[in-house]
């Protein structure tokens, strides 16, 4: 049975530690307009913006921001991922025009919630958090503590965005916070949503915020369940919280739903006293007409209107009623066509009951056949088989008849899947055909279609329909992504949790090194004499963490890089940097040596590492510098120098990798994929071809390699989120990228490395734990 969904909300505003009875002025909740889009008509849009700059805006600026984030979304034909990333595009370019146009410097933060059917879909930028209760389990939205601290919106031309999807179940409670929520600590949060309902909630959080957070909190509950009262709870585990998670479907009598139904108007409540009394934050109403086609009036309402106000310490807990207004005619034809499956499974149950019944009684005629008269008496068959045919037969109706319930709930499930399939790829196929639509919103557009047709071969791998519109879909992607299809050759494997870094070549072409930072090993290997295949594979590190080399042990490898002539204990030779600065060196011949740099008193966080001429480069993010080594009577024995220098230093935080071209020119690569160029310390223009590079540019940079070969200068750099290497020359035309040959392999998923052979058409990718070979693009 199809669950229907009512949603309880409540807000929370605490300001210089003292809460106030007020909704955040960032937080809207908006059900599907009257005049939505069809794909938009099963929505529920939920909105927390929050401030993020330096600069702290007028409560209206944030009203304004959640306004503008739900009438992108609904005006959006995209599917949820796509219209969710158009809003956020919206707030963006909102932000930064305002910021032009009156020369401030605002920033933001935005968390968005989607609730179609039973599935939530959930977009966020800035410093924001999601924490959740999921079927009884503890999960946030970033997962990775690291991933916090995103770049708001207003920072960049191009927002920067995370997404996440989850399938709800009842009682399944989620908290949108600012800063202020993401800096409490897991046991905080988990005791927060260990209670029964959204009042519970906020008096945990409440209790817990130190000076001030904005947050909203979203119950999901069965709207078919039985009274609140009736519900029984079970804990989350977690130190002082136990395992699982309360399955609870009250609501506490301060909260009223958000429901799936008909719209409930506001009721009026009684002031409170003069002290507690503060204004709620209303946005602007005027008698005009947003991009949804609903009044303004309208939208106010169903966006923050509260259904009943509880001003308890002060504090806001709104517990607002939104309605989907088109949703009765949906939810009819829903029913409707459910009533309709119904029939047919019942109708399918009974002939089989009915074939199982002739066979039945077909094989009991010829078991137990009528006695002739004069037989009466004896007995023909006996009482063992009886009784065995007595257990059999309702245990071969009982196998069928869940056969074929299970076999209708997948076939069912699947053609939900296929039916949002086929819209997302009806609407991709419009956007190709209309005119004036941006590259960016039609990659989108196919984005959203591969995403449905993976779910759908998720269900049913044997589709053929949803196999196919996923490679459709992929070309489509393909051609925006300025993307080349590779043939792929697997060279070796590594462990399977393996953390790699390189690859680096060998002047003599036959020597390939790669590191593995997990475990702090860098393994030698030896082609053969095209490039293409591995001759030797060796299970056994040259280099090595606890190793000890002369007077020195080896620490934590940081990354590697080959060293014709320097400063380092060996010449010719690998060289390995450790995180406590011990340079090693290896040779084929002469083996491992070691030398200890003389580290300046800022070494902080060392990412990466680089040689030019004779001088030997670090990348020290954590000190916001590159550290330059030059050697003195053959080696690096003096304090490096700094190659950024006076106070107009980079922001080194965010910084990947980095490499050095012929002309000694520095690329750093960020992971957001921006890449900076440096001359002697000083900025350089670097900015990649619009006209070539890929629609939705290059999002998440991994590793960079630089080719100095004088036949194909060119920059490789490792994307992780659009699973490509991507060849772009020093001018910033991108040449084409590197996928492999067959769509759907996941070889590319975890890209970590990349190195050119120009001179034999090699390029050598690690991905995962794997080490692989392409053919170089001429």
């Amino acid at each position: 049975m199809t669950v229907q969904y009512e949603a309880l909300v409540g807000h929370l505003l605490i300001v210089g530690g003292r809460p106030m009875a007020s909704v955040p002025p960032g937080a809207r909740v908006q059900p599907a307009p009257r005049r939505a889009h069809r794909s938009r008509e099963q929505d529920t849009l939920f909105v927390l913006i929050t401030s993020a700059g330096k600069t702290k805006p007028v409560a209206e600026f944030l009203e304004k921001l959640a306004k503008l984030a739900t009438d992108a979304y609904f005006a959006s034909r995209l599917g949820v991922t796509g219209a969710l990333r158009e809003a956020g595009a919206a707030l963006n370019t909102h932000i930064q025009s305002l910021n032009q146009q009156q020369a401030t410097d605002f920033r933001a933060g935005a968390l968005m919630l989607v609730k179609r059917g039973d599935n939530v879909y959930l977009v966020r930028s800035g410093t924001t958090l999601c924490a959740a209760r999921l079927r009884g389990h503890y999960t946030t939205f970033p997962s990775d503590p690291d991933m916090l601290n995103m770049l708001p919106l207003g920072a960049r031309s191009e927002p920067v965005l995370e997404f996440t999807h989850f399938r709800l179940s009842p009682n399944d409670i989620f908290v949108l916070g600012d800063a202020g929520i993401a800096a409490l600590n897991d046991r905080l949060l988990k005791q927060a949503l260990n209670q029964p309902d959204v009042e519970a909630v906020l008096e945990k959080l409440e209790g817990a915020v130190e000076n001030q957070a904005f947050a909203s909190v979203i119950q999901f509950i069965d709207a078919n369940a039985p009274p609140p009262e009736a519900a029984t709870a079970s804990p989350m585990p977690d130190e002082s919280v136990a395992e699982d998670a309360t399955e609870e479907a009250s609501a506490s009598p301060q909260t009223a739903p958000v429901a799936d139904a008909q719209p409930v108007p506001a009721t009026s409540t009684a002031p409170p006293p003069a002290e507690e009394a503060i204004a709620s934050v209303e946005s602007p109403v005027a008698d005009t007409e947003d991009a949804t086609g609903n009044s303004a009036a309208e939208a106010a309402q169903a966006s923050v209107a509260p259904a009943q106000r509880i001003r308890r310490k002060s504090r806001s807990n709104t517990a607002q009623t939104v309605a989907h207004a088109a949703e009765d005619g949906a939810t009819a034809k829903r029913q409707s066509f459910f009533e309709a499956v119904a029939a047919s499974i019942m109708l399918f149950l009974s002939n089989i009951l009915r074939g199982i019944s002739n066979g039945i009684s077909a094989i009991l005629d010829r078991l137990l056949p009528a006695p002739e008269q004069d037989q009466k008496n004896q007995q023909l068959v006996p009482l063992n088989v009886v009784a065995l045919i007595a257990v059999i037969i309702p245990a071969v109706i009982g196998v069928v008849v869940v056969g074929v319930a299970i076999s209708n709930r997948d076939t069912t499930r699947f053609e939900e899947l296929r039916s949002e399939m086929n819209a997302a790829l009806e609407d991709a196929r419009a956007l190709e055909e209309a005119s004036g639509v941006s590259d960016k919103d039609k990659r989108n557009a196919w984005l959203e279609v591969r995403n449905w047709a993976e779910r759908a071969r998720q269900e049913n791998p044997d589709s053929s329909e949803a196999r196919e519109v996923i490679l459709d879909a992929q070309n489509y992607i393909d051609s925006y992504d300025r993307i080349n299809r590779v043939d792929l050759t697997l060279l070796r494997e590594y462990q399977a949790s393996a953390d790699l870094r390189g690859p680096i070549l060998a002047p003599n072409g036959k020597d390939i090194y790669t590191l593995d930072r997990n475990r702090s090993q860098v393994f030698r290997d030896e082609l053969d004499g095209s490039g293409q295949r591995l001759i030797t594979v060796s299970e056994t590190p040259v280099i090595e963490r606890a190793r000890p080399i002369n007077e020195y042990l080896v620490s934590n490898l940081v990354d590697i890089e080959w060293m014709d002539e320097g400063g380092a204990a060996e010449r010719n030779a690998l060289i390995a940097l450790d995180d406590n600065g011990l340079l090693i060196s290896y040779h084929g011949t002469f083996g491992l040596s070691a030398l200890q740099l003389n580290l300046p008193p800022d070494w902080n966080r060392p990412e990466a590492i680089a040689t030019w001429g004779n001088n030997f480069y670090v990348l020290d993010a954590g000190a916001n510098q590159i550290w330059r080594f030059r050697p003195e009577n053959g080696f690096y024995q003096s304090p490096p120098e700094e190659y950024f220098q006076g106070n107009n230093r980079p922001d080194l935080g965010a910084a990947v990798d980095f490499a050095i071209d012929a002309d000694g020119l520095v690329y750093i690569l960020f992971d957001d994929g921006t890449i900076s160029k440096y001359r002697g310390g000083e900025p350089s223009v670097f900015e990649l071809n619009e006209d070539r590079a890929p629609v939705d540019g290059i999002n998440n940079g991994y590793a960079l390699f630089i080719s100095n070969d004088p036949r194909a200068y060119a920059i490789f750099v490792a994307d992780r989120e659009n699973d490509a290497i991507y060849q772009i020359s020093l001018g910033g035309t991108v040449n084409g990228g590197y996928r492999p040959r067959d769509i759907l392999s996941p070889a590319f998923d975890s890209l970590s490395g990349v190195y050119a052979d120009v001179a034999r058409g090699n390029v050598y990718i690690l991905s995962g734990n794997t080490l692989y070979r392409v053919p170089f693009l001429n």
